[in-house]
């Protein structure tokens, strides 16, 4: 949540849980420094966002049942990573792990038959409408992928020689690959492909984002196939360059996509 609040801009509540961060988890502690180092609060924004691309554990709530296992530093191969929609979303392409823990099971049913879990006792009102608050703005957010996309994406533009740019750009159609994606996501997933391979071409980000995409073509209904989800306009690129792919169940002609990302 902390660095949630953080890309926000809401530094100073973001700020007070920022040593808690880093004895909870020492892999955010180089993230946070390079957060406390920037200069103002543009850079301090993109350093939250780069902090989150680097790290597809966090999320702004706290996992029901057994939570995500892999390590917060590392891309969970079955797209558990960073938050989908809080509020739920109709457009949805990708499964949210988010509403899905959060349905009552039978045995709770017994005790709320309407599906609600009122607030504690010992919370008292002034408690509770800050919860009510928080939640508000975190479902105003989005999808993970659009909401970090969007960021770097404008701060690319505005800040081109920012060193940093190129491996927030990879890690961005990275994220659009394996996290929770909607029908808005290609459209940002091919703006920062696009803007990595024009201002950073000779970038090994660059180099890495070819290498990536070279290895998505995989059989319809697998988990690495899912990685299209937010990137249709990739499905037929490859580096070796034009031939046929399937691509849930329908073929695809990459010399047909080449034109698009361009």
């Amino acid at each position: 949540m902390g660095a949630l609040h953080l890309a926000r801009g809401e530094y100073d509540s973001g700020g007070q849980v920022a040593l808690t961060l880093e004895l909870l988890a020492p892999e955010l502690k180089p993230g946070l420094e390079e957060f406390r180092a920037a200069q103002n609060d543009q850079e301090k924004r993109f350093a939250a966002i780069l902090l989150i691309l680097r790290m597809p554990g966090l999320r702004p709530y706290v996992s029901a049942g057994l939570g995500r296992t892999t390590p917060i530093d590392k891309v969970d191969s079955f797209q558990d990573n960073w938050w989908c929609p809080l509020g739920g979303s109709e457009n949805l392409k990708s499964p949210n792990l988010f509403l899905a823990n959060d349905t009552l099971p039978v045995s709770l049913r017994a005790i709320y038959p309407d599906g609600k879990v009122p607030f504690p006792e010992f919370l008292a009102e002034p408690q509770r409408s800050v919860a009510r608050d928080e939640w508000l703005k975190l479902s105003s957010i989005g999808t993970a992928p659009n909401f970090i996309a969007e960021q770097v994406i404008t701060w690319s533009k505005q800040t081109p020689s920012d060193t940093r740019v190129a491996e927030a750009l990879y890690l961005t159609v990275e994220a659009t690959r394996w996290g929770c994606v909607n029908r808005e996501t290609s459209e940002l997933s091919k703006q920062a492909f696009q803007i990595l391979h024009h201002q950073y071409p000779s970038s090994p980000w660059a180099g890495k984002a070819e290498h990536s995409i070279g290895g998505l073509h995989h059989a319809p209904g697998s988990a690495q196939a899912g990685a299209f989800a937010g990137r249709p306009w990739l499905a037929g690129r490859t580096p070796q360059g034009p031939r046929r792919q399937l691509h849930h169940g329908r073929s695809l002609r990459s010399q047909d996509r080449h034109e698009s990302y361009k």
